[in-house]
């Protein structure tokens, strides 16, 4: 399993997401539980899920302070803010639906190449890919509204970045 130094490195290099900014995230989201702790003389280890819910925390733009809420917000948000009550936590939430990619830049890389994911400030985020849009927003959101009032701001990774990333830190390329 690849380590956080060398995560934090890859996201650095092929999603543009600085060190800095990517320890003091990653920091946050082992006080949350979202990635593993080290142990002495043991570096932090990242897996899929450790991933995910950085590339979020990054891409979301929170403060320090909110950044551990927000990705678990974001990760349990649905399509259309749809809700599933009693579904399996695995049933088509935007957790699932990463990961799936994730498993996809590593298996079929070429698959991606028409990916975008738009991380927006309010927890939303938008999965363009193969020609279908799909809205992650939390339960009982609308998905067809701005959640705040204000500008939309948001962060877009390219499939080929988001590829590029998942394969440099899960297969050393």
């Amino acid at each position: 399993m690849p380590t956080l130094n060398h995560a934090l490195a890859a996201i650095e290099r092929h999603l543009g997401f600085p060190i800095s900014r990517g320890r003091t995230v990653a920091t946050r989201l082992q006080e949350a539980g979202f990635i593993e702790h080290g142990a002495p003389g043991v570096a932090p280890q990242v897996n899929h899920d450790g991933f995910v819910a950085l590339l979020i925390g990054l891409a979301s733009g929170k403060t320090l302070s909110e950044v551990g809420a927000a990705v678990a917000t974001y990760l349990e948000a649905t399509p259309g803010g749809v809700s599933f009550a009693g579904a399996p936590l695995s049933v088509v939430r935007l957790r699932s639906e990463l990961l799936a990619l994730v498993e996809t830049a590593l298996e079929f890389p070429d698959d991606l190449s028409d990916l975008s994911i738009e991380v927006v400030e309010w927890p939303e985020v938008v999965i363009r890919h193969l020609g279908r849009t799909a809205r992650f927003v939390p339960i009982g959101a609308n998905a067809k509204h701005w959640q705040v009032g204000g500008h939309r701001t948001s962060t877009t990774i390219s499939g080929r970045a988001f590829r590029d990333a998942v394969r440099a830190i899960f297969k050393g390329r």
